[in-house]
């Protein structure tokens, strides 16, 4: 295994493109001097390059050169292994050489961090009872774990890539020492070329060879199913508007927000996704500086012992004209169980349950997904939303059942309107009618099939004009200005348990608007472990005219 070098440039004043040392690791004093050929990336960052001569190079030996410091290299050498240490020039010692005036090897077997286990995986940090700290990051070690290629990024420095000749990804893959509930993800990700986000990968699934420009972390489980974790998104530029190729609104850290108009990322991605870019708009066939989020990204996982941790790089077109690469990618695996999570079925959990208290519901944005037969797809500015997607009037219903008997539960509600929806206009008489108004419906089926009503969310069709058939009733109305509150009443089955609220200033259009809270509301009733709870999205036309969606339901039983 490699540990270090120690190379020596040309001329530390002349700007030898060719002889000198490379940007990265060189200690000229003028670093403008510092253009020679890049170091082999399988170096990593171990080496240091300098030079002693000033220029008219002579037969002769140079002051002695090295770091101000010593240098500090995790590895693993066992005992019996040999340390080598070599002095190397390709010509003869007549014309060029290297001599060692001291060399000094502090060898301690306390484990430094990080180190390449030897597959291209490093190690950040020493494991511990329930967290490891694990990833890629080929400055370490010189090495990239799996299918993925190293090269030579950004000022040298060593990167892993795709290199592939055509559109597809590589992978490299990890298996898990213990149950993972919780990833932690700190990334540095470097563009190459012409990388443009999610354009054209509008129906991709996480199973597709690509469905991005970018980086994809899922998890594998022991039937070979592939569950998203986290994704790095790579937009084409950061100072143009390019509507086809820019980082989506959602997640886009560019500077300049206006620029954020790619199209949207893919709903089953949930929120778990960044997207930024480095090149100002005139790209060029190289690699960009490292990005990547500021902080480090927390994202709940269900993972088993032993289920593949799995990273793919992957591209729509040819290595040679669009790329994505790892400088450094660091994932703190933890046991303890992150909430809120999506156990796999849609339905979110939002805290630990207890035995008399459960905090159930749904959110797209957790885990990607929705459940029963709710359709996920893109809402107000790409968020992941939860809907019915039906030609026709009617509803969609997800349920789970109640493991415990709770006497209360307590709602909280971010909902939102699709175009004219229009609140209790031509209400149902029936609360076992298809549909009943437009909007959110919870109700409770008791054993006997009985349908009891706990609480409706209806939409109105606009909050700043006073339409009397369309907007919401006086009673449980969330308009800024009430007096526009004159739509019609709720059914007398909905008592007093509903809300009713529009995200449409008058010209409604042919969009999602911008989510609406409800009041957290409590509904006292006797439930029954076993008890199946009920949720319905609902209308009276085609989800085309007129539609609601879920982006957050936390029902709390106690």
């Amino acid at each position: 295994r490699r540990l270090g070098g120690a190379a020596v440039g040309l001329s530390y004043d002349t700007a030898q493109t060719s002889y000198n040392c490379p940007l990265l690791n060189c200690d000229f004093d003028d670093a403008s001097y510092c253009v020679g050929p890049l170091a082999p990336a399988w170096l990593g960052t171990n080496f240091y390059c300098n030079s002693m001569n000033s220029g008219d190079w002579e037969e002769t030996w140079y002051a002695p050169m090295g770091p101000a410091n010593p240098i500090t290299v995790g590895t693993q050498i066992s005992e019996g292994d040999d340390i080598e240490v070599r002095i190397m020039a390709d010509q003869a010692s007549s014309n060029e050489d290297a001599g060692i005036t001291s060399l000094k090897l502090t060898l301690e077997a306390k484990q430094t961090y990080p180190y390449d286990d030897g597959t291209g995986w490093v190690v950040f940090a020493e494991p511990t009872n329930g967290t490891v700290v694990v990833g890629i990051d080929p400055r370490v070690g010189g090495k990239c774990p799996g299918g993925l290629s190293l090269v030579n990024g950004y000022q040298g420095s060593p990167t892993c890539t795709r290199s592939q000749t055509a559109a597809g990804s590589v992978a490299a893959t990890y298996s898990v020492p213990f149950d993972v509930g919780t990833v932690v993800v700190e990334a540095l990700y470097n563009q190459y070329y012409s990388a443009d986000a999610f354009s054209g990968d509008a129906d991709s699934t996480i199973d597709d060879s690509y469905f991005m420009e970018g980086i994809s972390i899922a998890s594998i489980d022991s039937s070979d199913a592939r569950t998203h974790i986290w994704s790095a998104a790579v937009g084409i530029n950061y100072d143009e508007a390019q509507s086809s190729y820019n980082c989506p609104y959602l997640n886009c850290d560019y500077v300049d927000k206006s620029n954020c108009v790619g199209p949207y990322a893919h709903p089953w991605m949930g929120l778990n996704f960044y997207c930024d870019s480095k090149n100002s708009g005139d790209w060029e066939e190289a690699w960009y500086s490292p990005m990547g989020p500021e902080n480090g990204v927390t994202v709940p996982a269900t993972m088993s012992l032993g289920d593949d941790l799995e990273v793919r790089l992957m591209a729509d077109q040819a290595s040679s004209n669009e790329d994505v690469g790892i400088t450094s990618l660091k994932m703190t695996l933890k046991t303890k169980q992150l909430y809120p999570v999506d156990p796999g079925a849609g339905w979110v959990l939002f805290e630990e349950s207890t035995a008399t208290r459960t905090s159930i519901g749904i959110d797209p944005t957790v885990g990607g997904q929705c459940p029963g037969a709710l359709d996920l797809q893109n809402g107000y500015r790409g968020s992941p939303i939860c809907s019915r997607s039906m030609t026709a009037g009617g509803s969609v219903a997800a349920t789970f059942d109640l493991t415990h008997d709770a006497s209360q539960v307590v709602i909280d509600l971010n909902y939102a309107q699709h175009y004219s929806a229009d609140g209790f206009a031509g209400a149902g008489d029936s609360i076992d009618d298809s549909y009943f108004m437009e909007g959110i419906a919870l109700a409770l089926l008791a054993a006997d099939g009985t349908r009891s009503h706990i609480f409706a969310a209806a939409v109105g069709i606009a909050y700043d004009t006073a339409n009397t058939g369309y907007n919401c009733p006086s009673e449980n109305c969330g308009y800024n200005d009430t007096s526009y509150c004159v739509g019609p009443s709720a059914p007398d089955f909905v008592g007093t348990d509903y809300w009713c609220d529009s995200g449409n200033p008058g010209d409604w259009e042919e969009v999602w608007y911008a989510g609406m809270d409800i009041p957290t509301w409590t509904v006292d009733m006797d439930f029954a472990e076993g008890d199946t709870i009920e949720v319905r999205i609902m209308a009276d036309q085609a989800s085309s005219n007129e539609d609601s969606g879920i982006n957050r339901l936390v029902m709390t039983f106690e």
